[in-house]
């Protein structure tokens, strides 16, 4: 999950207070972004013919029996016009907590891939493992010695996934369901070609010192494959804004609030400048919604709680976003500014515990520069942004997967960059923007 705070971590994602590669032969899309017809004269390609969803099956990976254990159904609705999703249905995980191989044949007509996974309750999801076509490794699941403070930090923020971390395709465990794009960084082509993944299955303990270790949790996952099959570019997302009457906010007063309106400003501006329109906006009240104001979460992780019944309200069309005044997580809540459960959340699914992020209301009194900072941000992570650089206070240099956000100090002229109080400019990268483009979610 993706928290905000004054200083900001990962361990899904929250923040505290405080050029992508031509295409070539073997690739089918290197990003939405600075990408231009060759010319010639020869004219539009004509389109290809429809995804044959063979292409996309189980390799050593084994479908579960009847009689197995399945994870609780969750809300999938058919994804709109430009994806296609294939259902996997119940796949089992073995001894080791990982599946066998799952198979995608990547040819022109597969523009990007995004693999959902759904476990039981309180568990953790994960590709573990991406290998490209060349034999490449994308996601590594290879044992990393925790021996250097890089390697430290990355096993807590990433929940005991070190290798899937530090790897080129970085991704993270997700609680219950999680949304894994293939590669995560528009830096990595999807080249032609057939791609070889495994997913994952995991509790997790934390001992003395909050350090995490994943358990294998051999039960049947559910799987489906997003594939995109309309070619990245400028797109929009629908945003749905949820109210629980925090700072004074009904969704009414929301609309007529000119801070609010500028906080949403500042995040249309934000990702229109990166060719993602947000304009699409509904409002609402959240039932009951005053027994929310304040967020309860589980510790040590800071999810979970209150988050699946606010997060339940979502819609299955669109970005949620959810207005809470605060959060309480022990000594870590009162600074939260804001949490998403992904990165990336999971697209269309409603009544998950990634269905849409959450953001602490009371901020737009108190600050509401920073307010709409994190909004954005958040919004950033949920379509699949990592923070350009983690909390350098532990003596650790750990920084995206997306070459042209820079190191320090370059990190902090951008939206992602871990410290609210800290950000020097709001702007998007047009790495990060392709990122976005090629994505699930941001569609024609």
């Amino acid at each position: 999950m993706v928290r905000s705070v004054v200083a900001a971590a990962l361990g899904g994602a929250w923040m505290l207070l405080g050029a992508c590669a031509a295409p070539d032969d073997g690739v089918v899309d290197a990003g939405g972004v600075g990408t231009a017809d060759a010319g010639g004269g020869a004219g539009p390609p004509p389109p290809p013919a429809p995804l044959d969803p063979t292409q996309v099956r189980l390799g050593t990976a084994v479908a579960a029996t009847a009689d197995a254990p399945r994870p609780a159904p969750a809300e999938m609705p058919a994804p709109p016009e430009g994806v296609v999703m294939v259902d996997l249905g119940p796949v089992v995980v073995g001894e080791d907590g990982a599946s066998g191989t799952i198979l995608v044949d990547v040819d022109l007509r597969i523009r990007g891939l995004t693999v959902v996974v759904l476990g039981q309750p309180d568990a953790q999801v994960m590709l573990t493992r991406a290998e490209a076509p060349d034999g490449s490794v994308i996601v590594d699941d290879a044992p990393v010695a925790v021996d250097v403070p890089a390697r430290a930090q990355a096993t807590t923020l990433s929940r005991g996934f070190p290798a899937q971390f530090l790897s080129p395709g970085r991704v993270l465990p997700a609680r219950r369901i999680g949304a894994f794009p293939v590669p995560s960084t528009a830096d990595l082509p999807l080249a032609k070609g057939t791609w070889a993944l495994r997913v994952g299955h995991f509790t997790l303990t934390w001992d003395e010192a909050q350090r995490p270790t994943p358990t294998p949790l051999p039960l049947p996952v559910r799987v489906w494959v997003l594939v995109r099959t309309v070619a990245p570019g400028p797109g929009g997302v629908g945003l749905a804004l949820h109210f629980t009457g925090a700072g004074g906010l009904t969704a009414d007063a929301a609309a007529r609030s000119p801070a609010f309106q500028d906080a949403l400003a500042l995040t249309r501006d934000v990702y229109g400048g990166v060719g993602v329109d947000l304009d699409d906006v509904v409002y609402g009240d959240v039932a009951d919604g005053a027994a929310l104001r304040t967020l309860v979460l589980d510790e040590p992780t800071c999810d979970g709680g209150d988050l699946d019944e606010i997060v339940a309200r979502g819609r299955p069309d669109r970005l949620n976003v959810f207005f809470v005044d605060r959060f309480e997580c022990g000594s870590v809540g009162p600074f939260l500014l804001g949490l998403s459960p992904g990165v990336p959340g999971v697209p269309w699914a409603s009544a998950t515990p990634s269905a849409g992020v959450v953001v602490a209301g009371a901020w737009l009194t108190n600050d509401p520069d920073r307010f709409a900072v994190t909004l954005a941000h958040e919004i950033g992570h949920w379509l699949g942004l990592f923070h350009t650089q983690e909390n350098d206070r532990f003596g650790a240099a750990l920084y995206d997967n997306v070459a042209d956000t820079g190191e320090a100090p370059a990190a902090r002229e951008n939206l992602m960059f871990f410290d609210v109080s800290r950000i020097r400019d709001r702007a998007l990268s047009a790495g990060q923007a392709a990122t976005l483009q090629r994505g699930a979610v941001v569609l024609p």
